[in-house]
This record gives structure tokens, sequence and C-alpha cells, in this order.
């Protein structure tokens, strides 16, 4: 029995021997997409993740429901969608994230203790950064091995990802480097760097009004001084 699982949470309770995959995508926007499937080829399993309806929340720190298959007022839940192939069934959960609200994923905090962001206003970038251990290596000890993949229609500028190809970022963590497996990325955010321009501009039209008023000060200064200094002479005389 083979799991192909696009997102790390806590339904690998169903899993048994699996390995793991996790995409994420960066659009031109910065919204990050997460989109995972739980699929199974055993026939009792799928019949059971396609009657599952506890709803998973995106957000690790919002409220718990609870034991309840019952979402919460103001909690951001996960979108399901349940897919048949043949004899069995596939589920399909999605979200999108603000590049400012990624950090909170529930997908990420399962397997890691930490998982923050911070954000360097000189130039514009965002950077994200996981804790050193993969927690779910030893939390779910029958996944055998997982594979994250970043794809980003933008630069990543920097990134401890083990393999690079083209605009995908791809990191490998199984049961030999998973006390050390940190993530680390970041992006151009393009908020921030719009902010930077406009402000910048703004600085220089502020400056550019300035010199002028400076200029046309010393400007009446020296003619004024011209003028006392000729009609001073003129009284002496």
């Amino acid at each position: 029995m083979k799991f192909k699982i696009f997102i790390l949470l806590f339904i690998f309770l169903f899993c048994s021997g699996c390995e793991v995959e996790y995409h994420l995508n960066i659009d031109e926007r910065n919204i990050f997409s997460e989109e995972f499937y739980l699929k199974t080829e055993n026939e009792e399993e799928s019949l059971s993740l396609s009657q599952d309806s506890f709803p998973y929340k995106t957000f690790y720190d919002d409220p718990d429901a609870g034991d309840y298959p019952e979402k919460l007022d103001g909690v951001s839940y996960y979108a399901t969608e349940i897919l048949k192939n043949g004899m069995y069934y596939t589920k399909r959960f999605s979200y999108e994230f603000l590049a400012n609200q990624f950090y909170r994923a529930n997908s990420v905090h399962t397997c890691y203790e930490k998982f923050n962001m911070s954000e360097n206003s000189q130039d514009g970038t965002l950077t994200y950064r996981t804790s050193s251990k993969f927690l779910c290596m030893e939390n779910f000890p029958n996944i055998s091995s997982v594979t994250i993949r970043l794809e980003s229609v933008k630069p990543i500028v920097v990134s401890n990802a083990d393999e690079v190809q083209d605009n995908t970022y791809i990191w490998y963590i199984n049961k030999n480097n998973y006390l050390e497996r940190s993530l680390i990325f970041s992006i151009q955010n393009e908020e921030v760097s719009n902010h930077d321009e406009e402000y910048t501009e703004e600085k220089q039209e502020e400056n550019s009004t300035l010199l002028a008023f400076l200029i046309l000060a010393f400007f009446f200064v020296v003619i004024g001084g011209i003028f006392f200094y000729n009609l001073r002479n003129q009284n002496q005389k």
C-alpha cells in the first residue's frame, strides 16, 4: 500500500510504509498555494478516506474543534474534494496563503517545532525558516521518505535546497538526515519592494522641492544684500 501525499498533516495515521511528496507553488502575486492528495490502493482505507469529514484547519494557532467534526466560526480550513478512480478514492486538500501568512501553515507546524518568517526592509525579502528536526519522521514512523518541492515563478533569493531544477527547489528528507533537515528559503516581497520604490520617489520629490526653495531663498538674500549695499552707499554720498 502506498500513499501519494502533497503536504504534511496528521492524516499520516492512514499510512503504512508510505512515501510523502509535498508541493508548494508561489505565483507572481506572492500567493502560496498548497495542494495535497491522499491516495491509497487499500480498499478498506480508501472507503474510510472517502467518508472522513473531519475539518483540517489551515493555521496552526487557530482554535481546534476538538474531537467533533465541525467547523468553528472565524477559523480557516482546507478546501476538500473527493475524487474516485476506479475502485479507489482520493481526497484533495487545498488552500492559498498570503506571503505574510504562510509561516502559520498548520501543515509545516505539524512536522517542525518552529516555523518563522523574517522581513528584511533593506532589500524587501521575506525569509522562511524552520527548526532543524523533522518531527513527523518520529511521530509517524511508517513514513520512509519525504520529498518537498517548492516551485516559484519569481527567483528564490536564498535556499538550503538539496537540488534546484530551473524554478523548482527540492529537499529530500529520510531516516538518515531528518534530525538536521531544516527548510530555509527567501523570496522577494513585491509589496515591500514597491513600498520602498514609492518611498524613494517621494523623498526625491521632497528633496527637489527643498532644493528649489533654498536656491530661491539664496537668490532673494543676494539681491537684497546688493540693494541695501547700494542704498547705504548712496546715503553716505
